[in-house]
Parts: structure tokens; sequence; C-alpha cells
């Protein structure tokens, strides 16, 4: 069934702004699948490398249930690296941010997904990180990337009112940190 998308607007209803993430989400996840059934793993800069999406986050405003009308939807994707790489931020991240609206319809497109879809999809503001599994697994990594980063503290904003997507659902649940740590053997203090 096809979802109905709104049209461009200075503001969605919070609920309307997350059926738009969960309507991304599951394209992103079921082009990823897709991608990852027809892939040649032989050739191109990804050689060797299946496309894998571990999570895909909610954060920000309309991760909020105490928000009311959101003005973005903020969604991060954590991969293998086989897209991610094509997403690190280049040094100095004004002009990475400039572009993260655009990321959306470059993943889109990067699986498979017709241009033109693409830009009718991402007719609201969506920023979309797209970072690899260090980002949950290397407090090293995370600081460096917040060294850099505008707000220091952009991870543990992020990290502060978060859902993840639900592939068996489709739809995006609360997540804690302590549930992220336990599942990726991983210690996350630095977020709390």
């Amino acid at each position: 069934m096809q979802k109905e998308l709104p049209s461009t607007a200075l503001a969605l209803k919070r609920q309307d702004a997350l059926g738009l993430a969960e309507y991304f989400a599951d394209r992103i996840i079921k082009g990823a699948e897709h991608m990852s059934a027809e892939s040649d793993l032989h050739t191109g800069p990804n050689s060797g490398v299946a496309p894998e999406i571990y999570e895909i986050f909610l954060f920000g405003s309309t991760a909020d249930t105490n928000v009311r009308d959101v003005h973005d939807v903020d969604l991060m994707v954590i991969d293998n690296t086989y897209y991610s790489r094509h997403f690190e931020p280049p040094r100095g991240f004004e002009s990475w941010y400039e572009h993260l609206s655009g990321n959306l319809a470059a993943l889109l497109s990067r699986l498979g997904y017709q241009e033109q879809e693409g830009r009718k999809l991402c007719n609201f503001h969506v920023d979309l990180h797209v970072l690899p599994l260090s980002v949950l697994l290397d407090k090293d990594f995370r600081f460096a990337m917040g060294s850099r980063h505008k707000d220091p503290q952009f991870f543990k904003n992020c990290f502060s009112v978060i859902m993840r997507f639900d592939q068996a659902s489709r739809s995006f649940v609360r997540v804690t940190i302590e549930e992220l740590e336990r599942k990726y053997n991983t210690d996350l203090t630095d977020l709390r």
C-alpha cells in the first residue's frame, strides 16, 4: 500500500512526522535487502562487502513524545560501512550539514529507487546521518567525530531521546542506552 506523504510544510504534527520517518526507514531497509540479494561482492569500491544495515535511529523532536509539532525528521542509519563510506563527513562539518537533507535522496538512489522518487519523498526536511557501526562500538570514534562537529555533544544529545526502527513491526520503538549496550556488547556511558 502506497503511503500518502504530506506536502511540504513548515511544520508537521509529530505523529505525521513519525509516520513519514517510518515510511523512509522501511524504504531504506527494503532497498538494502534488495541490494544485498543483488550485490556483486567481487567488483567496485565495496568489493567483498555485502550491504548490511544494523540500525535506523530516529532522534530529535520527532522522537520526543513531549513535542507536538516538528520542523524536521532526524534519522541515523548504522551500517557495516557499505553505505556510510559514501557519506563520510568531510573535514569541517559545516559543508556536511549543508548537504544532510540531500542524503536521503542520495541513499534512496543508491538503493535503486528512481531519482525523481527520491526527490518526491524528500518534500519535508529530513536530515539523514549514515554512519558505520563504529559509532556504537568505539568511544574514540565518537569522540573524534564529536570534536569535529559544530555541537561537541551531538551524540549525547542524539541518544538522549532516541527510537530504533523495529523491522518486525515496521515502526519506531523506544530504545535505551542500556539495551544498545547489551545488544552490541559495548560501553556507551559517554552517551548518558
